[in-house]
């Protein structure tokens, strides 16, 4: 199949000054043009040309300022795509929740199904490389059967099959989503959001021992649900997978989840490395890399703007370190809510997460007083996935409101619970910020406008620079490695690198920089 989207030609042109997000990518914004039958090869399925027309940049161009749309984003557009390969994949027309299964029903092509909930759900952020990756890796399925098509269905194409409808969202993902890679990558250098020189690009640049390596993290901490954890950075693949899959040196790296202190194995010499958490003091002869970042956020039921009364809209999205305090040391917090929330229950939580939990204790409570009050309460002990949901049932079922804690890369897109903006001392910090720039608020859509927030890096005070008020609940996340230990150095270097990074985000952490998205 040939697939030659005009955004290719035009933004490879250097300095071309055309290359930029689309915008408005929708079924009525391209053309497929099948190549004329004397022109095709003989072995392919099938030929044609796809034509990308109405960008944002001019149909939005003389909308009056009130009804402009938010500024195209690299982010938006790869949710778009995903919503016109379902179209085409079903023959629906309708944009429906991509993450329940009734939009499903027709498609027995569970990895192209899963692959597409993934970009239709914003999971790939901007990373175009990534989700073509994932694409270019996905295992075929042959249809089961084909089912008829719903009564709103569109027009079918002739002859069409579940085969030729796989093949042409297959093509369009293909064509489309290297038009618009090459173009994002001309518009970031142009805008100043280029790489920069000082961070090596790719794993592969890194000068990993190719020799057998074992390395170690703490179970039930947050490294071995990062790179354990299906689905998080791919299809059906665990961080760790992906990083063997990206350097064939790293297949000779083998992983081992303790129970007990992981830098126990890196002292005795059982390990090269371990990855964890920043501790303030080492033993001696160890160094530690901070090659990530998470935080903690204070998480309520979340619940749609248009409703009268949230949470969230009750307590203007923010909570403060002082109402913590006084909520997880059994004190009326003093606060004053709209009614009929301010007669309502409040039901603590916390995470299964002892590494989460100490650090809550550490930032937040701060005193042993305060602490030995904490420990002694009955509050209520779940994994995230759990808590988030008895949170939202808490508000919709129990008139019970209900406030706990988690990770940072636990909050990432979902939507049962919303994350409060924090404040320790002057103005509220929100960790997750919009791709325009901005924080979130209560009257985000965090359903329907998935893909389009991520973590705020600049609140997360990288690199030392401060260009905003630093988010008070932040952690950092290490290798910890011999001083003589080549392996764990590198392996931190190869982390560190742009490809590195990106994983490392994908799978829900906090880089340690802005990136591109290349």
């Amino acid at each position: 199949m040939v697939f030659a989207p005009p955004e290719i030609t035009l933004a490879q042109r250097r300095g071309s000054t055309l290359a930029c997000p689309h915008g408005n990518l929708s079924l009525d914004s391209l053309l497929l043009v099948p190549t004329p039958l004397a022109e095709r090869a003989i072995d392919d399925d099938l030929q044609f040309f796809v034509y990308v027309t109405d960008l944002a940049l001019w149909e939005h161009l003389f909308l009056p300022t009130h009804a402009q749309p938010p500024t195209p984003t690299p982010a938006q557009d790869l949710v778009d795509l995903g919503y016109v390969a379902y179209q085409l994949l079903t023959g629906n027309d309708d944009r429906p929740n991509l993450l329940l299964e009734q939009p499903w029903a027709t498609v027995n092509d569970l990895p192209l199904k899963q692959f597409l909930r993934q970009l239709g759900g914003g999971d790939f952020k901007a990373n175009v490389e990534e989700a073509r990756q994932t694409l270019l890796h996905l295992p075929w399925q042959e249809p089961i059967a084909e089912s008829a098509p719903p009564a709103h269905a569109l027009t079918p194409f002739t002859n069409s099959s579940n085969v030729l409808r796989r093949l042409l969202v297959l093509g369009l993902l293909g064509g489309i989503g290297v038009g618009l890679g090459v173009g994002w990558r001309s518009w970031a250098e142009r805008s100043g959001a280029g790489p920069t020189l000082a961070h090596p690009c790719c794993l592969t640049e890194i000068a990993l021992p190719d020799t057998a390596v074992s390395y170690t993290t703490e179970a039930g901490g947050i490294w071995s649900d990062i790179l354990r954890t299906p689905n998080r950075v791919a299809f059906n693949r665990s961080l760790e997978q992906t990083l063997q899959e990206r350097d064939r040196r790293l297949n000779r790296y083998t992983l081992t989840v303790v129970a007990g202190e992981a830098l126990a194995a890196v002292q005795s010499g059982e390990a090269a490395f371990a990855l964890t958490e920043w501790r303030d003091s080492l033993p001696a002869g160890l160094h530690q890399e901070v090659v990530a970042l998470d935080g903690l956020v204070i998480v309520v039921a979340f619940g749609d703007g248009n409703r009268a009364h949230t949470v969230p809209q009750a307590l203007q999205g923010t909570i403060s370190f002082e109402q913590l305090r006084q909520l997880y040391t059994g004190t009326p917090p003093d606060w004053r809510l709209a009614t009929p929330l301010q007669d309502w229950t409040i039901q603590l939580y916390r995470p299964n997460d002892p590494a989460a939990i100490a650090h809550f204790e550490r930032l937040v409570l701060q005193t042993d007083g305060a602490i030995e009050r904490f420990r002694a309460l009955p509050i209520a002990t779940l994994p995230a996935t759990q808590m988030f949901g008895n949170i939202l049932q808490d508000f919709e079922q129990r008139q019970t409101i209900g406030i706990g804690f988690a990770r940072l890369s636990q909050v990432i897109n979902q939507c049962s619970v919303y994350p409060l903006a924090v404040q320790q001392s002057g103005r509220p910090v929100q960790a997750i910020g919009q791709t325009q720039g901005h924080p979130i608020t209560p009257t985000t859509d965090l359903c329907g406008d998935k893909g389009s927030y991520q973590a705020n890096v600049a609140v997360f005070n990288t690199d030392g620079e401060l260009r905003a008020t630093p988010y008070p609940l932040k952690s950092r996340l290490t290798v910890v490695y011999r001083q003589d230990s080549q392996a764990g150095r590198q392996f931190a270097a190869a982390l560190k690198t742009d490809e590195g990074q990106a994983l490392l985000r994908a799978a829900g952490l906090v880089p340690l920089r802005p990136l591109d998205d290349r």
